[in-house]
């Protein structure tokens, strides 16, 4: 059941009223996840569940500038992210990636750091948070601290919105990259099945490029792999039979959920369409 229902205003008051309720402490923003996933819970007497409020927390719900860094909250709506002006300019493909996801009522109420601390392989922001190399600034009593969000994903992500709090999700601006971002749901569902990145930058070296592919969704948590190609050799074609070939190895060597051949042919078939994508932006 529902024992109590915390407004806070400031992040220690979060910090503390985590410690305070464990292990029946839950934050809550959007309400969109953890709602259903209490459901069970809050069904049963014996177990105290406490709802934290963090909307009030007015860093949480901004998105701005700093020290060139684009900072967003996490208490900022999906729908924030499409219609910012800020995430427009730099950082384009996160709000078109944000534009696919779910319905109207979720993009209105869903938000950033709820999407991240989900633990759900399916959250639709993990792979162009993942390729814009997002940080994550994360609090709990032994302070404030940052986390590349690829490494929450491995060692803490089951600690968010229990014991840690997300404070700031931050994504480095002017990077010389280009994008091509790709989505497939099944409509029935809503919920993305698979979702692709693609990322092309220069390299030192004068003459070669990097490329970065990253896959995930329908269960799959975010696998990435890289290359360094002439740019004499940057097709897509080539590019798309490396990168396939790459995931494929990367998927068999960590024992990680086969991806079966149905998801495979459509993982090609969204990396060929990202692929364009960053190459159209680049003009290769």
């Amino acid at each position: 059941m529902i024992s109590d229902y915390i407004r806070t205003s400031s992040v220690s008051e979060v910090v503390d009223a985590l410690v305070e309720y464990q292990p029946w402490g839950r934050i809550l923003a959007g309400g969109t996840d953890i709602l259903p996933k209490t459901r069970g819970v809050r069904q049963k007497k014996s177990i105290p569940l406490v709802f934290i409020d963090v909307n009030r927390i007015s860093d949480f719900r901004t998105i701005k500038m700093e020290n060139g860094w684009l900072v967003i909250g996490p208490a900022v709506t999906i729908r924030d992210l499409i219609y910012s002006n800020l995430i427009k300019e730099e950082a384009p493909v996160l709000a078109q990636a944000a534009a696919l996801i779910g319905s109207t009522e979720i993009r209105n109420r869903g938000t950033v750091g709820g999407n991240i601390g989900s633990k759900n392989a399916s959250a639709d922001l993990l792979i162009p948070l993942i390729g814009l190399k997002a940080i994550v600034e994360i609090c709990d009593t032994a302070g404030r601290r940052e986390m590349n969000l690829e490494e929450i994903l491995r060692k803490s992500v089951k600690d968010l919105g229990r014991r840690l709090v997300i404070t700031a999700i931050k994504i480095p601006t002017g990077q010389a990259a280009y994008f091509g971002y790709k989505r497939w749901s099944r409509e029935s569902m809503g919920r993305s099945y698979l979702s692709v990145m693609v990322i092309i930058s220069p390299e030192i070296k004068a003459g070669s490029y990097r490329l970065k592919a990253i896959v995930g969704g329908g269960g799959l948590w975010p696998r990435s792999v890289e290359a360094v190609m002439p740019v004499q050799q940057l097709s897509a074609t080539k590019s798309l039979t490396l990168l396939v070939k790459l995931l494929v190895e990367k998927g068999e060597k960590t024992n990680r959920r086969n991806m079966g051949d149905y998801r495979r042919q459509i993982m090609e078939v969204l990396l060929r369409e990202a692929l364009y994508t960053a190459c159209e932006g680049g003009r290769f």
